[in-house]
């Protein structure tokens, strides 16, 4: 089937340790969900690891929309990172942006699709159900890695293969 997947993209963490990440992709009448609890992340980088995770979950060389309510990943995608690149990865401030690993695994995700993938922010808790579902999705991830249901493949250094294997689906 044709068309264009809007995944709805949402990271559960705090200023570090275990974290969740989700997402709920939908293309027609077709839904991808799914969900991975992370060892050890920050809220942002949960946030940007979900885009991450759902970018290497869909078929290679889809047309795809990331709607997510954190601000820090929309802007970074569409305003902070075409910058950075410019400069070498480098501020306008000077200095190295935060989670520069994690962007330049972003990048790498995007580039598995059509050109180019965009990202466009939506208020959080606002009603818009794909949203809502992919927080819950978070949560429940976060819980299970506080639980201690981790896999190989979790942490900072994922996702690493397509699907990540291993990986466990939180309904």
């Amino acid at each position: 089937m044709s068309g264009e997947w809007v995944v709805h993209t949402d990271g559960s963490g705090t200023t570090g340790g275990p974290a969740g990440i989700a997402f709920v992709a939908r293309r027609g009448g077709e839904l991808i969900e799914d969900s991975l609890p992370l060892a050890s992340a920050t809220n942002q980088q949960a946030e940007i690891l979900a885009a991450v995770y759902a970018l290497h979950r869909l078929p290679a060389g889809s047309a795809v929309t990331v709607v997510s309510d954190s601000e820090y990943l929309v802007k970074g995608w569409n305003e902070y990172l075409p910058d950075w690149r410019s400069r070498g990865w480098r501020k306008r401030t000077g200095g190295t942006p935060k989670n520069t690993a994690h962007w330049r695994r972003l990048i790498e995700a995007a580039e598995r699709h059509e050109s180019p993938v965009t990202f466009s922010w939506t208020p959080s808790h606002a009603g818009t159900l794909d949203n809502e579902r992919a927080d819950v999705l978070a949560v429940r991830a976060r819980q299970a890695a506080i639980a201690g249901a981790l896999t190989p493949t979790c942490g900072v250094d994922m996702p690493e293969a397509e699907p990540l294997p291993g990986s466990h689906r939180y309904p």
